[in-house]
């Protein structure tokens, strides 16, 4: 499966974390898979529109105006040793999402550049055990404000 790009970080899926035995999961960051959380996922583009009719003619047409953004969302897990360290990485990453705009790249999808957090676009979702390690769960939110 492909990796999720977030503001120059390589995320991997939940997935890659399993070490495939009894053995504990690999420490890092990676992104959400049913059950567990929604994987990464990017809404259509919006545009302003406006309803534009001519006299005499029936009917009403639409004339499409400026790109005016797209939501991407994405669910991170973060698996450590224990929460101080899993806090630390969320972090650490919400710091570099905080910076400024950052570019995007959904699995499967291209990129998306200059996206910027939304308003409570992160928050902790839940804690929880997984093969020996403490996983925290966050939901991020961003939004695309332009195309270049």
């Amino acid at each position: 499966m492909a990796d999720l790009l977030l503001a120059g970080a390589t995320i991997p899926p939940l997935t890659a974390a399993d070490p495939g035995d009894a053995s504990a999961w690999t420490p890092g960051i990676y992104y959400a898979l049913p059950p567990i959380g929604r994987a990464p996922r990017e809404a259509d583009p919006e545009y302003d529109e406006r309803d534009v009719a001519f006299a005499g003619v029936d009917g009403v047409g639409t004339k499409r105006l400026g790109f005016r953004g797209r939501d991407i969302d994405a669910e991170l897990v973060f698996v450590a040793a224990d929460a101080a360290s899993a806090r630390a990485a969320r972090d650490a990453l919400l710091s570099s999402l905080r910076a400024g705009r950052f570019s995007a790249t959904v699995p499967g999808g291209s990129a998306r550049p200059s996206c910027r957090l939304r308003r409570g676009g992160f928050r902790d979702v839940r804690s929880f055990t997984l093969g020996g390690r403490y996983c925290l769960l966050c939901a991020a939110g961003a939004r695309q404000l332009a195309l270049s």
